[in-house]
């Protein structure tokens, strides 16, 4: 398929990227690419952000087109601002911060130092998953151009799903 040799191709290009993942509305996957040991996060990912993105446009913004989530490296950066403010701070503002660390959950292996982006190409969703590190902003900006590599199976996804509600 041209399409999906293109796809790979495109995301070759882009740094820091573990796994892509393009899924339809329900969540079944059509193609994948990348480091196979994400496979399951990915498609719990993938399935959510069409309820997410429902829920952030009642907010009245405009219609979601990516969604961005950034896991482990927030965390740390609060316990290390809370560790600071603990050597600056009273005896009674240091026991807080302690227990702010003590109450930490660590997350899974598989999650920890990850940034996941969804990209909505109606009626798919790409989402990436990219080392912690990455540059989250290339990854956004490599979207368009992903999502146009993408257009061949998104054209043949619509239509399938034209004619699944026109046959219910």
């Amino acid at each position: 398929m041209a399409a999906a040799a293109s796809f790979h191709e495109r995301l070759k290009a882009v740094p820091g990227l573990k796994a892509a993942l393009v899924s339809d509305p329900e969540g079944v996957v059509l193609l994948q690419a990348g480091d196979a040991a994400h496979d399951e996060a990915m498609k719990k990912y993938a399935a959510t952000f069409l309820l997410t993105a429902e829920r952030a446009s009642k907010l009245h913004l405009g219609k979601n087109k990516t969604l961005t989530a950034l896991y482990g490296a927030c965390i740390r950066a609060q316990l290390a601002a809370a560790r600071n403010s603990q050597q600056r701070a009273s005896r009674s503002s240091a026991q807080l911060a302690q227990l702010a660390a003590a109450s930490y959950t660590p997350l899974p292996r598989a999650a920890e130092n990850a940034s996941v982006v969804h990209v909505s190409c109606a009626p798919l969703v790409l989402t990436l998953l990219a080392a912690g590190g990455a540059n989250v902003g290339l990854l956004l900006d490599a979207a368009p151009d992903l999502v146009a590599a993408l257009e061949p199976l998104r054209q043949t996804a619509e239509l399938v799903a034209t004619d699944v509600r026109a046959t219910t």
